[in-house]
């Protein structure tokens, strides 16, 4: 493909470290691409899907990428919005797809074909302080009885054993399927038939509920993930189950955490199997610049790009970069790489399907409704099945 491609590219990003990095790294690919401008506009998570939506079926500059969460894969695929890329990738054989992580690949198909290219992943495991683990003599839990005996032991006058997030939306949604998988139950079968009214469910349920009254800050019941980062980071909770990539930014001398920096660690959520989050570069169905796009598409998504990426913060999405003893030196350390490497090996997506977006805030309101006690557990999760697979149906 011609390297002087004389385009505009405009990019809709959330509000996340790594947007910033791609925002940065823009800038040198334009530089090695002159006559090209990539325009990366950044915002809020709540803001995102609206505005895309609202450019996505605009065929000319400067709407030629687009960024997709997994759980919009059903709507944007199906609906028509995207390009699929096999017979790029089939022609850029030096993007190495099979060096990205298996599960980020695996999502990345539906009904045959794919959809994108990895991005970053968001994908949830134990971030805890490592000082006062040792000081316990704790372990990372492996089940969620571990983690409520960890969250009671380092719960003290100042100090909360957990900081969570049970805002009645994604937030508390995203949470809960981790307790969920724990706890060995799923929203879908492998059919993607909604099997979420089990015992299962309702025991993470309970799980959640007891673990939220007994070891979280008073009071926090309508908190985000930025409310759990922000306690995380001045000390008022000793860990939380969150995306992976918060550990370099807690870590990060300059960071938000400050003399806390260096003190948190990553390891798998309970029971191993985490809630999978992974955004992808992909291009619209409209777009007339295929070729601008799949040529910056392949440079940001490429092995360097990916590596510096990640050495700056980034998260991580290829093995090679997961593995790569540099990146380990320059990063965050061989320990945080492997973690990573381990959570994605097992962890899944919350929900497949039409309306998943919907189907998942529907989720966080009943597992809210349940930690602020206005339903029980049978009438939240059966009510909530119900919604779901009434949405799914539609």
């Amino acid at each position: 493909m011609a390297s002087d491609l004389g385009a505009t590219l405009r990019i809709v990003m959330e509000e996340i470290p790594d947007s910033h990095l791609v925002a940065a790294l823009a800038r040198d690919f334009e530089r090695e691409h002159a006559g090209t401008d990539v325009q990366v506009e950044i915002m809020h998570y709540d803001f995102m899907l609206d505005l895309i939506l609202g450019s996505i079926r605009e065929p000319g500059p400067p709407n030629g990428v687009v960024i997709f969460d997994n759980p919009w894969t059903s709507d944007f695929a199906r609906g028509g919005l995207l390009r699929p890329v096999d017979d790029l990738l089939e022609d850029t054989p030096e993007l190495d797809w099979d060096d990205f992580a298996p599960a980020l690949r695996d999502a990345a198909v539906l009904d045959g074909r794919t959809w994108g290219v990895p991005f970053y992943t968001w994908s949830f495991g134990l971030i805890y302080r490592t000082d006062l683990y040792r000081k316990a003599g704790l372990v990372p839990p492996r089940t969620l009885a571990e983690l409520a005996g960890n969250a009671a032991a380092l719960t003290t006058a100042d100090t909360a054993g957990i900081a969570m997030q049970p805002k009645p939306d994604y937030n508390a949604a995203e949470e809960y399927a981790n307790y969920l998988f724990a706890a060995g139950g799923a929203v879908q079968d492998a059919g993607e038939r909604v099997v979420l009214d089990s015992p299962e469910a309702r025991t993470a349920l309970e799980a959640y509920a007891d673990v939220y009254r007994s070891s979280a800050p008073p009071g926090s019941e309508g908190w985000t993930f930025e409310d759990s980062i922000a306690a995380l980071a001045d000390g008022r909770a000793a860990q939380m189950i969150n995306c992976h990539w918060w550990v370099p930014v807690l870590n990060d001398p300059n960071g938000p955490a400050g003399e806390l920096a260096g003190k948190f660690g990553l390891a798998p959520v309970p029971g191993g199997a985490g809630i999978l989050g992974v955004w992808y570069w992909a291009i619209p169905a409209a777009a007339r610049q295929v070729d601008e796009a799949w040529t910056f598409i392949s440079w940001i998504a490429s092995k360097a790009a990916n590596a510096e990426r990640v050495g700056r913060g980034g998260s991580p999405v290829r093995t090679s970069t997961m593995r790569d003893p540099r990146v380990w030196e320059h990063g965050y350390g061989r320990d945080y790489y492997e973690a990573v490497e381990a959570i994605h090996q097992r962890a899944r997506p919350l929900i497949s399907g039409p309306n998943a977006e919907d189907a998942i805030r529907r989720i966080g309101e009943a597992v809210h409704a349940t930690v602020t006690g206005r339903t029980g557990v049978d009438d939240a999760v059966s009510g909530a099945a119900a919604d779901v697979a009434e949405l799914l149906a539609r």
